[in-house]
């Protein structure tokens, strides 16, 4: 029984963990790649993280993540309608030049190319030595 309760508290600290440290990562100013957000920052993303998740459960329930999740996407629709006018306008620019998305982007023919390959050979083989071998790699 322990198990049971102590396997969901601990996924659950690390997700807290990873949302609190991604969240004053990327919200820190002046962050110098490999450096290291401020620990107050991490303490303070954790506390906000803990206590919407708090308030959600003993506020509404289940109403309340409900309207939570559709005012967070909603901004995101119209993103994802851009993203789509972008992409169909891509197609048809695309068939404009001759590239039709069915066909796929035209390339060149691979260039013949010299392989050296080196083959080690064990004492019964009289032929020591380089191979060279020309082929045509894809």
């Amino acid at each position: 029984m322990v198990l049971y309760l102590l396997i969901p508290a601990i996924f659950l600290a690390t997700t807290v963990n990873s949302a609190a440290y991604t969240l004053s990562d990327v919200a820190s100013i002046n962050l110098q790649p490999g450096e290291e957000p401020a620990r107050w920052y991490l303490v303070f993303w954790g506390i906000v993280l803990t206590s919407i998740s708090i308030i959600l459960m003993y506020g509404d329930g289940l109403e309340a993540l409900q309207t939570l999740s559709i005012i967070t996407a909603l901004p995101l629709v119209f993103i994802m309608l851009l993203m789509i006018a972008s992409f169909m306008k891509w197609v048809h620019q695309g068939e404009k030049d001759g590239i039709h998305i069915y066909e796929g982007v035209p390339y060149d023919e691979p260039e013949e190319q010299t392989v050296e390959i080196t083959i080690e050979r064990g004492k019964k083989d009289k032929n020591k030595g380089k191979v060279i071998q020309k082929e045509n790699l894809i």
